[in-house]
């Protein structure tokens, strides 16, 4: 998306294609980087992820890199988002392009959270009272679930592994396999 705004707003065709090259360099960089980091650091998986392994200095440098990567790119959204408002002058484009603006504004705020988050615990070794709220990666599922089974497969259908879905009143639907309640 941000290439195609770089091309869409810039005055010349190599001034957009540099940046869009730029970008790309950075991305690489960063994601060899981030590899590098993380499987020098010999962890496994954990939900509290950032508590857990932040004080590792490598933990430490790939969540920086990470947050610092999308912080970075959701500024320079926001910023060609609103480069490209000034050039259009469809109202209903305008007012999404907007939205879309202030959804990678939240994103920014995200990444600088993160931020704070992972020095507090690599500097102190524990987080701060709130850090695990935007912190934490999901539990895994097990290995027969899919996301075509919850998003997609109809509520009358058994899943694969014999298990079907059901609601909780609250409309929000969880699988239960055959003779067993809802997951709660």
């Amino acid at each position: 998306m941000q290439s195609m705004l770089l091309h869409l707003v810039a005055t010349e065709r190599d001034r957009a294609s540099e940046g869009v090259r730029r970008q790309a360099v950075i991305l690489l960089a960063t994601l060899a980087a981030m590899a590098a980091l993380f499987l020098s650091a010999g962890t496994t998986y954990r939900p509290d992820f950032l508590s857990a392994f932040a004080r590792l200095p490598e933990i430490a440098g790939y969540l920086l890199l990470f947050s610092g990567y999308i912080a970075w790119s959701l500024i320079r959204l926001v910023l060609l988002i609103g480069r490209y408002v000034e050039l259009t002058d469809r109202r209903w484009l305008q007012r999404g392009l907007r939205t879309l603006q202030a959804g990678a504004g939240f994103g920014v705020a995200w990444a600088a959270h993160k931020v704070v988050a992972a020095t507090t615990v690599f500097l102190t070794g524990v987080s701060y009272p709130g850090a695990e709220l935007l912190a934490v990666v999901p539990p895994r599922r097990p290995s027969s679930w899919s996301p075509w089974d919850w998003c997609c497969r109809p509520a009358h259908l058994p899943s694969p592994d014999g298990c079907r879905r059901c609601g909780d009143g609250n409309g929000i639907e969880r699988w239960a396999g055959s003779g067993r309640r809802c997951h709660r």
